[in-house]
């Protein structure tokens, strides 16, 4: 994530500590304490501010190259750590907390937790399905219990395994793309018409 948000905080700071991590120091000075990210994108920024051109709305898109499974190797470290947050979910749960009072201090906002998703061939090769199946609904039940929404989009979307590039990520045809976005427009349509009705009206 480093290289990808270049979201440096106190609290993500803390969060590391809380989960046993030690936190890289930080100067204050955002393109050193981001490099990778700037890095990343900085290039792409430097461009655009050259040509003028204002940033692109970007879907990412990993089905390129030759499609297929993980290695075994990979797909065993996936099963492993699944099976430890299985085995440790009240530190997950805990961790819940603590971003949700985080977010309390911010106007407006709202938290949403959304299912990552694996492939069901992966979670059949990891003999995972029991396992994610209680996961998932201990952690549905328990976030509801705070006011938090949870969206099992890739359950609730019906992907197959035909569906999957690989393990981590659905082919990039625009039909699979739309029904990920549909499922995820229908639980945001709901949830802002409960913010703006909740008496249910």
């Amino acid at each position: 994530e480093e290289r990808r948000l270049g979201l440096r905080s106190d609290w993500e700071d803390d969060e590391v500590a809380q989960l046993g991590g030690t936190a890289k120091p930080r100067t204050g000075f955002y393109p050193y304490d981001n490099y990778r990210f700037v890095l990343l994108n900085g290039a792409e920024a430097l461009l655009r501010l050259t040509l003028g051109r204002a940033a692109q709305r970007v879907v990412d898109r990993f089905a390129v190259g030759t499609p297929g499974a993980f290695p075994q190797s990979g797909r065993d470290s996936m099963g492993e750590r699944m099976r430890r947050t299985f085995l440790q979910r009240d530190q997950y749960f805990k961790q819940i907390d603590r971003l949700l009072a985080h977010m309390a201090t911010r106007p407006n906002a709202s938290l949403v937790l959304i299912q990552e998703s694996l492939s069901p061939g992966l979670l059949a090769n990891q003999n995972l399905g029991e396992i994610g199946d209680q996961l998932s609904r201990e952690t549905a039940e328990y976030v509801a219990s705070r006011g938090v929404g949870y969206w099992p989009i890739s359950i609730e979307a019906h992907m197959a395994e035909s569906d999957f590039f690989d393990d981590l990520h659905i082919f990039s045809d625009d039909a699979l793309q739309d029904i990920m976005r549909q499922v995820m427009v229908r639980h945001l349509v709901q949830m802002l018409a409960a913010e703006e009705h909740p008496d249910g009206s």
